[in-house]
């Protein structure tokens, strides 16, 4: 045996044994287990407790409506006969806001309005105080007008002069 053969031979050896004795360091242990979610929320249930699909709590709004107050679909054609196009007219989510049924469309010049029934004073307040305070940053320049249980929301574009729309929508909203 030459002496390169050798020495290769224990260079293989050498290498060979340092890479069987070489470990990869262990994985940090585990931290504290989180809580399954089925643990903290049962199955097909969302963070708020509701356990329908969205289209059928939309439903069971439209299906439970209070009455008593001025309605949003009376509110959009009285609208609409005082020569405010309403546009875009659709349900929304009224639990957002505490509201039994809540329905919102705009105007061609950008106003949105939004008009949201509720069970009664107490709902409406909580609804109204909620409102002020979640949408303050996003909406500044949105007008709260509340008629019986019912709250509508105006919201103008930033910049708008549709003043006279916005007295007129209001003036409508109290007719009623």
């Amino acid at each position: 045996m030459t002496g390169w053969m050798l020495r290769g031979g224990l260079l293989v050896a050498t290498l060979g044994a340092a890479a069987g004795c070489h470990r990869e360091p262990s994985p940090p242990p585990p931290g504290p287990a989180a809580a399954p979610v089925s643990a903290t929320v049962p199955p097909g249930v969302g963070m708020d407790g509701v356990t329908k699909p969205l289209l059928q709590v939309l439903a069971d709004e439209k299906a439970h409506r209070p009455g008593g107050t001025p309605r949003g679909d009376a509110l959009f054609d009285a609208l609409d006969k005082a020569g405010i196009a309403m546009q875009g007219r659709s349900q929304v989510l009224g639990r957002t806001v505490g509201a039994a049924f809540c329905e919102n469309g705009h105007t061609p010049q950008g106003i949105v309005v939004s008009v949201c029934e509720f069970a009664d004073a107490g709902a409406l307040a909580k609804g109204r105080a909620y409102s002020a305070k979640a949408f303050a940053t996003a909406l500044p320049n949105r007008v709260l007008v509340a008629n019986k249980n019912t709250l509508l929301t105006i919201n103008p574009p930033e910049g708008s002069t549709a003043g006279a729309q916005v007295e007129t929508i209001q003036r409508t909203f109290a007719a009623l």
